[in-house]
């Protein structure tokens, strides 16, 4: 994945028990911003939140290739996030505060709120899954 434009707080990346409808646009959300930063994020009701700090990146350049890797490993009281970043781990955590449950995965690009540039994520050779 790259990212060849955009502001510097545009992001892109994974996400994994995803929903998507008229009612919910729910996720956890495993991201890079283009400014180099990392994090793991729960969106509820389009409303995201945080779940780790937005850790930097080691040489990492928006416009070069880098790969992305995420876990959600679900466990009857939680759920267990990890994400990748060129087999670097970048962040882990654990979500025991109302877990989301099982559901889409995919990819994602946007932008935040305010900013007028689109953000422009490229992903090449992809592979997603469950395990």
């Amino acid at each position: 994945m790259r990212m060849p434009d955009g502001e510097p707080d545009g992001q892109a990346g994974l996400y994994c028990h995803g929903r998507r409808d008229q009612n919910a646009d729910d996720g956890y959300e495993f991201h890079i911003r283009r400014d180099g930063r990392a994090s793991i994020a729960k969106r509820i009701k389009g409303d995201a939140r945080d779940l780790t700090l937005a850790e930097r990146i080691p040489r990492y350049r928006a416009d070069k290739l880098v790969t992305l890797r995420a876990v959600c490993l679900q466990e009857p009281r939680r759920v267990l996030l990890t994400f990748w970043v060129n087999d670097e781990r970048v962040a882990t955590v654990v979500d025991d505060e109302s877990p989301l449950k099982a559901g889409a995965v995919g990819l994602m690009a946007r932008q935040t709120s305010g900013n007028r540039r689109s953000t422009a994520a490229h992903f090449d050779d992809f592979r997603l899954g469950r395990l």
